[in-house]
């Protein structure tokens, strides 16, 4: 059996209790986490050809390519170059732009995903310096705030993602039309429906009136970028509205077992983008026009929100136990628990959830409890540190 290892410090505390068993659920049209798992792969490994290093200026690339899943190579050269820039800078982040916010969220989450402790890196304390930032200014680029707004997850001070969501608000959102960044569009309102969804208690309205909007952008085969412009399918604005509906899914979904309307949306729009799909596996197109690495990118992004959504679907919908003893129970996550140091930290990241593997028999499970929306946000956050044994 596959164990899926996944837990983050600085959590918001909840207990995810899994016992009883569930009946089966019926054959799947959507594809497995597994399955996702490979594609996501081969995304990345596209993405990433021929890059022999990375600095503290590709942290922004990096949230994503590492946010994914995929094992990614060269990141020594990401560690190394964090540790020399702290140094060289007496403990803050300052990359070719500056010293700012985004590489400072997008960097704790990298190393978080590479098993670094940004509380505790190299003597410094990244999440501290993050934290004393200003996260009522308005960012020129409003997609950072889905860097910037996870990033808060970890910071002991839970008023700063919502300084940062009203921020995003304040400046971008307009009712009935969702995010105006350089006009309205499918693109943008999926990037503000992804950052909202972490603290999706606080800005439901909002965020079900942004969903409305992207649901006005669905045109047949998938997503337009704006009908002013024409209403022909697109892979980026579909790949976006992937992510989006995905990240909507898994801050609203309730636990319950069987099939989802949200859910089940998120297949048909996954089904929209393989037909997007270029010449080779992991390679997307803009409107089947040849390969296209910006068509690609946000296709990884889709990928990885909806990987997350299909995994929490397969983990809520497990097959009833067969005997074997592999019940799951009683999988904590801490709050704001966090480690001392990096071999710490690696020991937390590796003590959580468990998965079924097709290729064995699945755990029981009869019910989840104590599952709150925050707690649903954090876990999207925190299925993209996957590690298998």
């Amino acid at each position: 059996m596959k164990i899926l290892k996944k837990l983050l410090p600085l959590m918001l505390a909840c207990t995810l209790v899994l016992c009883g068993s569930f009946s089966a659920y019926g054959a799947q049209t959507a594809p497995s986490s597994e399955d996702l798992e490979k594609q996501i792969a081969s995304t990345a490994a596209y993405l990433t050809k021929g890059v022999a290093s990375y600095t503290v200026d590709d942290a922004v690339n990096l949230f994503y390519l590492a946010g994914s899943g995929a094992d990614i190579a060269n990141t020594d050269s990401f560690i190394a170059s964090v540790k020399d820039n702290l140094s060289a800078n007496g403990g803050k982040i300052v990359s070719s732009y500056g010293e700012n916010i985004t590489t400072y969220a997008a960097v704790i989450q990298v190393l978080l995903e590479l098993g670094e402790n940004p509380s505790d890196f190299n003597g410094y304390d990244i999440v501290s310096t993050f934290s004393q930032q200003d996260f009522t200014a308005k960012l020129d680029n409003p997609y950072y705030y889905n860097i910037v707004i996870p990033a808060t997850l970890y910071c002991e001070d839970e008023t700063l993602g919502k300084k940062s969501c009203d921020s995003l608000v304040a400046n971008y959102y307009t009712a009935g039309s969702g995010m105006d960044y350089y006009g309205f569009s499918c693109d943008n309102t999926a990037y503000m429906i992804s950052a909202l969804s972490n603290y999706y208690d606080d800005y439901k309205e909002i965020v079900d009136d942004c969903i409305a909007v992207l649901d006005g952008y669905r045109v047949n085969g998938g997503y337009c970028y704006n009908t002013a412009y024409g209403t022909d399918p697109n892979g980026d604005s579909t790949a976006l509205a992937l992510m989006a509906y995905s990240a909507y899914y898994l801050c609203t979904l309730d636990f319950e077992q069987g099939s989802n309307p949200t859910k089940e949306k998120c297949d048909s729009i996954y089904a929209n983008l393989m037909s997007f799909k270029g010449s080779e596996d992991g390679v997307f197109t803009y409107m089947n026009d040849g390969d296209n690495a910006y068509a690609t990118a946000d296709a990884l992004r889709g990928l990885a929100s909806y990987s997350d959504a299909v995994f929490v679907y397969e983990l809520i919908n497990m097959p009833e136990d067969d005997g074997d003893g592999d019940d799951i129970t009683d999988i904590t996550i801490e709050e704001n628990t966090k480690p001392t140091d990096t071999t710490e930290k690696k020991t937390e990241a590796e003590a959580a959830a468990v998965k079924k593997s097709p290729a064995t028999s699945a755990p029981s499970a009869a019910g989840i409890a104590a599952a709150s929306a925050f707690f649903t946000a954090a876990l999207a956050v925190a299925l993209r540190k996957r590690t298998k044994k």
